[in-house]
């Protein structure tokens, strides 16, 4: 195929529909050509038809081993049907053949990534950026993988790097301020969160995080940061709790089936995805949920009922006496002030019904103390004090591994108690 074919088929590659046009005015004389087969494959590409361009890339490859867009955009083509591991295998020949490929080193690290492998990702976009400093691609695949791996301080750096050169961006801003969070460097933390709300007074997230650093500590976390936090981790939440080996349901179930029921009337506080309805299916649940995001999830866990509401607001407004259990799995680790969901529990459970929640604990405090998580910690005398002020006496309080937070697990205490 003469040059200025060539040229014109990669003009025409932009627009899927004009590539084809070009195609098949060609087709009848250079079908055999393998840079003919090759734009035929892109095309193919481009409309979605992975299993067409995969057999005409194999027999492009095989008329030209030594070739690397063919090479490279295999690799594409096995990206998108979530064949990682070969689609590294293809990337990395297209590499070898022309390691100048930005395309090739970005596209290898996000398969990387795919695959868990943080550092060589991180490397991979590395060199990307070496080629062009500038694109945002790069500057974000090496921030998400090195997020990814934990390596908070490194990610942050990358971050506030990033931001320099692109400017602020809600999902961006929320991540990397996790990562300054996460590193152990408060100062570095609190000056960012302190720029955040200096461009956005009400930027709820940085509102309620600069407590965990130094700022005044609220009594429990704003609506904003929940809703915002909550919106954005529905999709990934049930399986990255999977990770964190997330015990609380499973502990509830098995501390509540004595006392329990079967058909009584529940209500899950905070739900969720509903992972405490679906490991105790016997009752009949409500959900209350601050996050829209998180009751689509839960549609499909066997709720009954499904609220959208700030827990508070709802046990405000909800009749006296009406429910046997209310549960909160992992939700008032976001109150630091326990009194009024407390006291608002005890009004709406029926007389001798029951309470069971989790907090997260912490006995360098008499009371409460926010982290740089967002989370709260509590004292186990505190809690006591609490219930018992809210009319509740203490059945079971354990210690219970609530999660693991890199690869320490997280104290926590499982309450269990009934209204006097």
């Amino acid at each position: 195929m003469d040059a200025g074919l060539f040229h014109s088929l990669a003009r025409a590659a932009k627009n899927p529909s004009s590539l084809i046009e070009e195609l098949e005015k060609l087709r009848g004389t250079h079908a055999d050509d393998p840079q003919f087969i090759y734009w035929d494959a892109v095309a193919a590409s481009r409309v979605g038809d992975y299993p067409r361009a995969k057999r005409l890339l194999g027999a492009c490859i095989e008329r030209a081993p030594n070739q690397s867009p063919p090479r490279y955009e295999l690799g594409f083509v096995l990206q998108q049907q979530g064949e990682f591991q070969q689609a590294v295998a293809s990337y990395q020949i297209a590499l070898q053949l022309n390691p100048k490929s930005e395309a090739a080193w970005i596209n290898l690290g996000a398969c990387l990534h795919q695959l868990q492998e943080y550092a060589p990702a991180v490397q991979s976009f590395q060199r990307a950026l070496a080629l062009h400093s500038r694109d945002l691609g790069a500057w974000y695949g090496c921030f998400a993988a090195l997020e990814a791996s934990e390596r908070y301080a490194h990610a942050g750096q990358i971050g506030l790097q990033m931001r320099q050169l692109f400017g602020p961006d809600n999902e961006r801003d929320s991540r990397l301020t996790r990562c300054l969070m996460m590193a152990d460097n408060p100062e570095n933390a609190r000056a960012f969160l302190e720029q955040l709300l200096r461009e956005n007074p009400n930027n709820a997230q940085a509102q309620h995080l600069l407590g965990g650093v130094g700022g005044a500590t609220h009594r429990r976390a704003n609506d904003g940061y929940v809703q915002q936090f909550f919106d954005a981790y529905a999709h990934t939440y049930d399986a990255h709790l999977a990770q964190l080996a997330y015990a609380v349901p499973n502990a509830m179930r098995e501390l509540l089936l004595p006392h329990f029921t079967p058909g009584a009337k529940a209500l899950d506080l905070g739900c969720g995805t509903g992972l405490v309805g679906a490991a105790v299916p016997e009752l009949h649940w409500t959900g209350v949920d601050l996050s829209k995001q998180m009751l689509a999830q839960a549609k499909a866990r066997g709720y009954q009922s499904l609220q959208h509401s700030e827990i508070e607001s709802f046990l405000s407004n909800a009749e006296a006496d009406q429910f046997d259990l209310i549960t909160a799995a992992s939700v008032l680790v976001y109150f630091g002030d326990l009194s009024a969901v407390l006291r608002e529990a005890k009004r709406v459970i029926k007389s001798k019904g029951l309470i069971c929640f989790d907090l997260e604990t912490n006995e360098q405090t008499d009371g409460f103390q926010q982290a740089t998580h967002g989370r709260y910690g509590h004292a186990k005398a505190y809690l006591q004090r609490e219930l018992h002020a809210a009319g509740f006496e203490i059945l079971a309080l354990n210690a219970l591994a609530v999660r693991q937070h890199g690869d320490a697990h997280v104290p926590a205490m499982l309450v269990l108690a009934r209204a006097a």
